[in-house]
């Protein structure tokens, strides 16, 4: 998920979740109460769902994705 989550910046109204780099308890409950905190917050809340809602993760993105990297794998000299 590291590659399609958006970290939510309440200050900006920006993101489309929650992460954590250090795969340890206290980062997990570190980011867990991040949105528990913004759950509290209604309108926040409403903001990060509709972020999430409008990612684009259909196959013609992906696809392109995928594409990039193979072309730039072809490129670089063995």
């Amino acid at each position: 998920l590291q590659d399609t989550v958006k970290e939510y910046q309440a200050k900006t109204g920006e993101g489309s979740g929650f992460k954590f780099n250090q795969y340890e308890k206290k980062a997990l409950i570190k980011s867990m109460n991040k949105a528990l905190a913004l759950y509290q917050t209604q309108s926040a809340w409403k903001n990060l769902m509709k972020n999430a809602m409008e990612e684009n993760f259909g196959w013609p993105r992906i696809a392109d994705q995928y594409l990039q990297i193979y072309q730039k794998a072809l490129r670089c000299e063995r």
